[in-house]
């Protein structure tokens, strides 16, 4: 296929972005789908980030997040 429709969900719409700007690559059209297509700042972020420390991230695996996740979890 020499002119592609590319479809970009999520995160992906990003990348989609960026390959239909890219000069070496013809895409004839573009589908985004529920995505995050300019930088905002997110309240979430500095919440969600903690796990992808690395140290932090392997302490909250396992120790905290199993019991967590048991203490939450229906009967």
């Amino acid at each position: 296929m020499r002119n592609p429709v590319v479809l970009g969900h999520s995160w992906g719409t990003l990348v989609a972005i960026a390959l239909a700007l890219r000069s070496g690559y013809a895409v004839s059209g573009l589908m985004l789908v529920s995505g995050y297509y300019f930088p905002t700042s997110r309240m979430d972020l500095w919440f969600m980030s903690g796990p992808a420390l690395p140290l932090f991230g392997d302490l909250m695996r396992y120790t905290l997040s199993p019991i967590i996740s048991w203490a939450i979890m229906p009967n």
